[in-house]
This record gives C-alpha cells, structure tokens and sequence, in this order.
C-alpha cells in the first residue's frame, strides 16, 4: 500500500491539465423559462445552472469568471453587454464559453436567405431585429474576441446558421493536439434547425439537447476516442446522434465554424485519465506487478496513449464510394457512388503564394462542354488540366450572382481516371470561403460538386481584384478584399456611408463610386465617412471606395457599417468579412543568414552560407592571390 502512493502521485502529475492549454477560462451561461410575450419554457432554467455547475466542478472554470443571466437578468441589454464583457474579457491564450438556453426564431431575409436570432426574455417575434439577438452578432463578438478558442453552445432551434461546415484538423495530422490546442477556433453547436422545436421531459429534468451535454461532458461520454480530451466536433457529432435518437428525428443539433481556422475547444475528460489510473492501481495487488519500476512503466504508457494523435476521424467509410476514406470511422453520410454517366468535381490544393487552385474531376464519361459558377473567387488564368491540354474554350460572365463559365470542346475529352485534373487556374479570391456550384454537362447526368473550402487570404496592396466581383455578391452586402477594395451590392441608391476598419491603419481613401459620384471623403486611421454635398448618388453593384491599408501585422475587417440612402434612413447591409491577413514575401527559415522576422510568405529566397564578401548568399571568392570578388576570370590580375 505504502508503494502505491508515489506511483499516484507521479499518474497525476504526468496527466495533461487544463492549465496546460489555457490561461483562463470565461462563460456566460443563460437561461430563460419565463418570457415577457412568447411561450414559456420548463427548464431552462434548471439546464443553465446544471451547465454553470459542471464546468465551474468539473472543467476548471473560475467561479467569478462564470456570469449566469436567470430569467428576468436575460433581458436584451444585459445579454449583449454580458457577451460583449465576457468574450472581450478573453487573452491570446483564454477560452470562452456561452451556453444559451430558451426560444430561438428564424426570419427570411429578402434576397432568399434567412437569419437565426436568439430571445431574450423580452424580446418579441414580431420585430425580431430590434428585440432580439442575430446569428451575426455572435459572428461578429467572436471575431472582436482575443481568445484562442469560443464554443457556442445554444439549446435552441433555429436557422440562418451564419457559419460554414468546415472541420477541422484531420485527427491523423502529425501533432494533432498541440495544432488543435495552439490553433484558433470559433465553433457553435445549436440543438435544431428551423421548424424543429426544443424537447423538454419530466423524466428527464432537462432538454434533450442539455441532457445530453451534460452526459457527453461530465461522465467524458463524448470523448469517442477515449484519448482524455473532448474536442467541439466530437461533442458536436455526439449530440447530433443522441439528441437525434432521444427526440425520435424531431429534433437533429448542428454544429458549425464561424471561422476556416483548424483549432479545437478542449474539455480534458479527468474522468478517463483517473478511470486509468484507478485500474492500474487496482493492480497492484496482483502477482504481476511486483515493484514500483513496473507500475511507473505501465503509467508512462498511459501516458504516451494519451500523447498520441486522435483516432477518431469522420469521412465517407463506404469503399464502393468515390470519396471513401480509408482512414475514416465514423461515416458523415458524405458518400457519392458514381453511376456510367455521373461524374464527380471537387477542389483539390489551393496555393495563397500565387492564388493558384486544382479542381479535380472523376468520371468515366466523354466532357464535351461544361457550365459552372464559382463563389467566393473569380477565374484570371487556366494554367493546366484537361480545359487547358485539351483545348477547351472557356467563357465566362461575371456579371450576374455569382461567376459563372462555360467550357466547349469541338472534340471532347474521356476522363478514363478518377483523379483527373480539370483545370488549374490562377484566381482572384474575394471571400475566405470558395464554392463551385451549378455545374451542368450536357451529355452528363449527375454532377456531384465536392465541399466548399475555407482558405486564408492575405493582403497585398499591389493586387487589386476586378469590379465585377462586387455584382457577384449577393444584395445588400459589403466586404472588404485582399486588395483593399471595399465593394458593394445594393438595390438601392447610396447618399453616404461610414465605416470603421479593424486591425489595420488607413493610409488613404480615394475613387471607386463615391469617387466618381464627387463625394467628400474624410479619413481616420480607423474610419471612413463619404458623402454628397450635392445630392448625388450611386448604387448598383461595384468598387464603393479603395483603400491604402497599413495592416497591424495579424488581420483586418469591415466593422460597424452604417450605409444611408437620399432620405437619411439607413439601409440595412450584410458585412461579408474575410479575415484579411498582411502578405509580406521573403525567408521564413530562421536558421538563414537573410531570415526576415516579418515575412508572412517564404519566397523560396533562403541563403544559408556567407560569402568571402560578407554578403549573405553572395557570390564572392577568395581566388589563388587573396582577393574576394565575383569574377573567377581576374584572378590575381592588377
């Protein structure tokens, strides 16, 4: 007995905590059983405080960090100055937690879209906009937020999900945890979609959706790899299978990125870690283990388990599939089984050092002409691939919402192999997020378009895009490119606007539109304001302004837009931010003699010896008389 003592002691502490990913931890828990003007809820309530009591027990969340909002506290003002508070009360190296328990609601928007909002105990569905909380909002606070990692998690049901299905890291990337765990992340996972309704039950005390978190959560039943951590996509894929099973298909979780980055939010299963433990010191007293030398090898193996890369990877696990995974084991329903005539067209690499894409092709049928749209990027140059080799012509016409090309072949191509390169293109990117959509084959009967990538786009003042991304958007939006345009869709005349950029100086402001349309400009290091003092006008679709950016050296984006129109009312516009990062070309490779601390791009320029000169890289020698220079044919001549 008096052996087993040190052996526990050096268990717990080789046992990863989670002090050793973060620096401290934030959450604002809300719930709401009582509303103001809509139905009430059973046990809101209940699930709020059982959430704020497991994570302040058991996930080592600070009790004076954890703010919880009951009923008559949860109203609109104090929900948005809590989440304000709270997420910007995060560092570098925090987490960030809300929990949200009551109604949500789904609004359609007039272009075809819709927006989730969440409601406060005063807010009301018939004027969504001003009493309740939009998706953006919460896009938004996330990315006003330094810290590493934010997890939304909402027990409600609703659509207008503003995030993309991105996943994150493979769990068979080398260095799996550290990557998850150092890398940023921006994840939500909500209990339904739109139509669905939350499920209360007596015999459960809780929500479906609650219950099953706290089930995944406190007993480490969502760490389905059993490697000691519960990350956001697998308590996103534990959710989504049991709240499913428990509501009987009424009701199926969600769960999304805000952001392309590859990171995790992390719960370390201590549950696991002293489950392992326990059994090995049960152990000891068996004739197996007979000293300490034995039961400290057998804790270092745990150790080295829990060190390991994550088993656990979803794909397609149908091998009849074109996109099977080998590797995958938990099948995401991606599958696609090519018939004779279908074929399927997906991206392959994307390259932000030259803004170079590969889309790829599998079919076994002849391709004599293709249409297709892209969003989020426009076609500059075919450089390779079957459009290119096989002397395709290819089209195209921006003009409409979206991109959109057309490819004819006189003579038309067989794609015998899966794997095909269709075409390798240098691009114009205008969003984080690239799509093909609308692919149509004459001669092809299914089409299946492979997922949308997220990409990371970096500044570079010397590229400035084309106009006619701006008539690609859709209405009613306003984003910022790498190039530093600020373009613009609207369905109605612009009299003035004002605009804030974050993360990056404004050096200047000129043209575009309101340049055209002789509108003031006024400038700060952080904001523009442009107007008329004429009347004058502009709308459409176009570049509304340029700007000379100095980036702070991580990203820059649109904030807080107002755009008006003749009368003075303001016009309602989406900001479709893209995390604009500085692109700065030179050596990356700190072991160089010509490493530049601020390069964001390595330019493949590394030199690494120092010539006779002292010129790293340089070409100078020593010739047979002492003399250093780049001439071999001078040596030792006056």
């Amino acid at each position: 007995m008096y052996k087993i003592l040190p052996i526990l002691l050096f268990a717990y502490s080789l046992a990863v905590t989670t002090d050793d990913i973060y620096d401290n931890s934030y959450a604002l828990i809300i719930g709401i059983d009582k509303y103001e003007n809509i139905s009430n809820l059973d046990y809101a309530v209940k699930d709020a405080n059982s959430v704020a009591s497991l994570l302040k027990d058991n996930f080592n969340f600070p009790a004076e960090n954890v703010k919880i909002l009951l009923n008559d506290e949860a109203t609109l003002t104090n929900f948005k100055n809590s989440l304000e508070e709270i997420s910007l009360s995060a560092k570098v190296n925090d987490r960030v937690l809300i929990y949200f328990a009551g109604h949500g609601e789904t609004d359609d928007l007039p272009d075809g879209g819709e927006m989730g909002y969440l409601l406060p105990i005063d807010g009301k569905r018939d004027r969504l906009f001003s009493t309740s909380v939009p998706m953006d909002d919460l896009k938004r606070i996330s990315s006003m937020s330094a810290s590493k990692h934010m997890l939304f998690l909402i027990d409600a049901c609703y659509g207008g999900l503003a995030a993309t299905g991105a996943r994150g890291l493979s769990s068979t990337t080398p260095n799996f945890i550290d990557k998850i765990t150092n890398n940023k992340s921006r994840q939500i996972i909500t209990a339904g979609g739109r139509g669905e309704e939350v499920l209360e039950k007596s015999e459960w005390g809780h929500s479906a959706f609650t219950m099953n978190l706290i089930r995944a959560l406190e007993n480490g039943k969502a760490d389905l790899n059993a490697d000691g951590y519960i990350t956001g996509d697998e308590l996103g894929v534990f959710l989504k299978e049991k709240v499913t099973i428990d509501s009987e298909n009424q009701q199926t979780p969600q769960s999304r990125r805000f952001t392309s980055h590859e990171g995790e939010f992390v719960f370390i299963n201590n549950a696991y870690i002293k489950k392992q433990i326990i059994n090995i010191t049960s152990e000891a007293g068996n004739d197996d283990i007979r000293d300490i030398d034995e039961l400290r090898d057998k804790i270092a193996s745990l150790e080295e388990q829990l060190s390991k890369p994550v088993k656990f990877i979803q794909g397609c696990t149908d091998e009849a599939a074109i996109n099977y995974n080998p590797n995958a084991n938990l099948d995401d329903e991606s599958c696609i089984i090519l018939g004779k005539a279908d074929a399927y067209i997906r991206f392959g690499n994307f390259n932000n050092y030259d803004n170079t894409i590969d889309v790829i092709i599998s079919s076994k049928t002849t391709i004599y002409d293709l249409e297709f749209m892209t969003e989020g990027f426009i076609v500059e140059e075919l450089i390779d691939g079957i459009l290119s080799d096989d002397n395709f012509i290819l089209s195209s016409d921006s003009t409409n919402n979206g991109s959109w090309y057309f490819a004819l072949s006189i003579m038309g191509h067989e794609v015998d192999e899966t794997n095909a390169l269709l075409f390798k293109a240098k691009i114009i990117p205008y969003q984080n997020r690239l799509c093909l959509k609308n692919i149509i084959s004459d001669n092809t009967q299914n089409i299946f378009i492979g997922d949308c990538i997220n990409v990371e786009l970096l500044y570079n003042k010397n590229i400035r895009g084309s106009e006619n991304i701006a008539c690609g958007m859709m209405d009613q939006r306003i984003q910022l490119t790498p190039g530093g345009l600020v373009l613009y869709n609207t369905l109605e005349p612009i009299a003035g606007f004002q605009f804030s950029i974050v993360g990056a100086s404004i050096l200047d402001a000129f043209g575009g539109e309101a340049g055209a349309a002789d509108f003031m400009i006024s400038t700060s290091t952080t904001t523009v304001v442009g107007f008329s003092l004429s009347g004058a006008t502009f709308g459409g679709c176009g570049i509304m302004i340029e700007l000379d950016l100095d980036l702070d050296g991580n990203t820059a984006n649109l904030e807080d837009v107002i755009v008006s129109d003749p009368s003075g009312s303001e016009l309602f516009f989406n900001i479709e931010n893209n995390e604009i990062k500085w692109r700065e070309y030179g050596c990356t490779d700190m072991d160089a003699c010509n490493y530049n601390s601020d390069a964001t791009i390595d330019d493949h320029s590394c030199a690494y010896e120092i010539d006779c000169s002292g010129i790293c890289g340089g070409n100078s020698l020593l010739d047979k008389c002492g003399v250093c220079d780049d001439n071999p044919d001078n040596d030792c001549k006056p």
